[in-house]
């Protein structure tokens, strides 16, 4: 059949009325599954507090937060679900921007919920790491961590564990952050953020039942950890508050054994 230009028109307009809807209907289906996985709600399978695994390697190295502490990603809380709120820890010192978890298909996200963006991608490499980017995280199981207003993260990966006095005493660090057999003290809190005044040396906080702190510079040779008193210079009487610490004369000294 010979098309006249009436018909050739109106099958024209077809086409391209038939090719802008199979357009429009494509791009409606893309935005209906991304606002599908966006506003997916479902368990996560890997919940928890995440601690970077550089951190922790560093810890294991040095045994010193002050050396170990750095302005990059340090840690984060992933909640039990999806869309859930939290952020991530930069240096143990500052919060980032909100951030939620995503479930797109069978991956993992990090994504902006104000800006509606992708933060970055979460791998699952094993039940104790994942991986955030391009960093790694390890999986810190104790019920303690987080506990209060405390992180509990170098009670677990530094402190825990059974000492003995030089007069032959033992004494226990619990992760849980209570102290048995030094002195009167029962509770103990190492610092884990060194960003400030009189920060210059690694530092640990001890709690007597009378909530009377006693705080001491504290290092680690091999299995002994020295506890000193702090020595303090360079008084800010403005602000009140001294602006440099150093070890000063040696308190305790304790044998980890086991």
């Amino acid at each position: 059949m010979k098309l006249t230009p009436t018909l050739l028109i109106i099958v024209v307009a077809i086409t391209s009325f038939c090719g802008c809807n199979s357009g429009l209907k494509q791009k409606t289906e893309q935005t209906n599954s991304t606002q599908s996985f966006r506003t997916l709600d479902t368990v996560l399978p890997f919940a928890g507090f995440w601690l970077s695994e550089r951190y922790f390697n560093d810890i294991q190295k040095t045994k010193s937060p002050r050396q170990s502490q750095r302005s990059d990603e340090s840690c984060i809380t992933i909640p039990e679900r999806t869309l859930l709120v939290t952020r991530m820890i930069s240096g143990f010192h500052e919060g980032a921007a909100d951030i939620i978890v995503v479930k797109n298909g069978d991956q993992y996200q990090f994504w902006d919920p104000f800006l509606n963006e992708k933060h970055a991608d979460i791998v699952i490499i094993s039940k104790d790491k994942i991986k955030i980017g391009n960093k790694y995280f390890l999986k810190l199981s104790s019920e303690y961590i987080g506990a209060g207003n405390n992180l509990h993260v170098l009670e677990e990966i530094l402190f825990k564990g059974i000492y003995r006095l030089e007069n032959g005493k033992t004494v226990e660090f619990k992760s849980n952050g209570f102290v048995t057999g030094l002195e009167n003290f029962s509770q103990y809190e190492p610092v884990i953020d060194y960003m400030g005044p009189a920060m210059d040396v690694d530092q640990i906080a001890f709690v007597q039942p009378t909530d009377k702190v006693d705080v001491f510079g504290f290092k680690f040779e091999q299995d002994n950890l020295f506890l000193h008193e702090l020595e303090y210079s360079e008084y800010d009487s403005l602000n009140k508050m001294w602006g440099k610490a150093d070890y000063g004369k040696l308190v305790y000294k304790l044998k980890k054994v086991r």
